[in-house]
């Protein structure tokens, strides 16, 4: 399931979830940081793109493309924004979305570019998009936690060390 913040703190006093996926920082209590992971977020574009096979994409090389924005409040939205911003650079928006996943569908789709990384695509997307290194580089902490205060399910473990293996898979394409 995916929550904004602001109602992370009572999902986690209703225990509600074993295991939880963050981009940092993670500002609740109640929880363990399992990991967290640094990760290059990339420019994400349609195959076939003009720009796709380029070594990498600046600020400069995005201007009057569609960008595919997550919306406003959104920690990702606000790493890019900062990002961008200590580079003296902006993006004029196209569109804005309330996730992740529903901006890499309209990428995959043909509409524009939206910012990414190797972990959360969903596999489907790697045959029809291509992510292309961003300059200045942009980089996001991604993490896992448990609720401290009851025990999770048994299956807990599995699933974290399966979500470690994803990410390390997906960061050596």
């Amino acid at each position: 399931d995916v929550q904004p913040r602001h109602e992370l703190s009572r999902s986690i006093q209703r225990a509600i979830f074993d295991v939880g996926v963050y981009v940092v920082p993670l500002q609740a209590k109640g929880v363990e940081i399992i990991e967290v992971r640094e990760m290059e977020l990339q420019v994400l574009l349609p195959k076939g793109h003009r720009l796709a096979k380029r070594p990498y994409l600046t600020p400069k090389d995005m201007v009057g493309e569609k960008y595919v924005a997550v919306k406003r409040g959104l920690m990702a939205r606000e790493a890019i924004d900062r990002a961008l911003a200590s580079a003296g650079e902006t993006l004029d928006v196209f569109h804005e979305l309330s996730g992740t996943a529903a901006a890499h569908r309209l990428v995959a789709g043909g509409v524009g570019f939206t910012f990414g990384d190797p972990t959360v695509l969903e596999p489907g997307f790697r045959e029809d998009t291509v992510l292309v290194p961003w300059k200045p580089g942009m980089k996001m902490g991604l993490g896992l936690f448990t609720p401290k205060d009851y025990t999770p399910h048994e299956a807990a473990g599995a699933f974290i060390d399966c979500l470690k293996s994803y990410w390390d898979e997906q960061m050596a394409l």
